[in-house]
C-alpha cells in the first residue's frame, strides 16, 4: 500500500490530537527543530523517513505501530495464536500507545504498588 504524504501527516496529527500535544511538544518529544515538524502541517511537507522515525520514537511507537493504526486503536495484527485478550485489556493497550514514555513509567511504577503483596 502507498502512503500519500497527507494521509502520513493526517495521521501524526490523530496521534498528537489523542495525546493532547501540541507541534512544539512534538517537536521536542521527537528531539526535531520546531520549524521541521510546524512545516509539515503549515506546507503540508511530506516527513522524510529519518523525520518520521523521531516522531515515532516521540510517541513511543515503532513506524510499523504507525501505519497499522484503525481509527484510533492499535490493530493487534499477528496471526500466529495469542492469548484472548478481554475488552477492557484491549482497551488497556490500546490507552498505552498513546501515553509518553514518562507516562508508561509512571503506570508501570503505580500497577507494582497495587499488584505488590507488600503494599497491602
Amino acid at each position: 500500500m502507498i502512503y500519500k504524504r497527507f494521509e502520513v501527516n493526517r495521521q501524526i496529527e490523530r496521534i498528537m490530537k489523542a495525546r493532547g500535544w501540541s507541534a512544539y511538544r512534538l517537536s521536542k518529544e521527537s528531539d526535531l527543530a520546531y520549524s521541521t515538524v510546524d512545516n509539515l502541517f503549515r506546507r503540508n511537507n511530506a516527513p522524510t523517513l529519518h523525520t518520521l522515525e523521531s516522531i515515532c520514537r516521540g510517541f513511543g511507537i515503532t513506524l510499523a505501530e504507525f501505519f497499522t493504526r484503525d481509527d484510533g486503536d492499535y490493530i493487534i495484527a499477528d496471526n500466529s495464536p495469542g492469548p484472548e485478550f478481554a475488552e477492557e485489556e484491549l482497551d488497556m493497550l490500546n490507552k498505552w500507545k498513546l501515553l509518553s514514555p514518562r507516562q508508561q513509567a509512571a503506570l508501570i511504577e503505580l500497577s507494582t504498588l497495587f499488584t505488590d503483596p507488600e503494599n497491602d
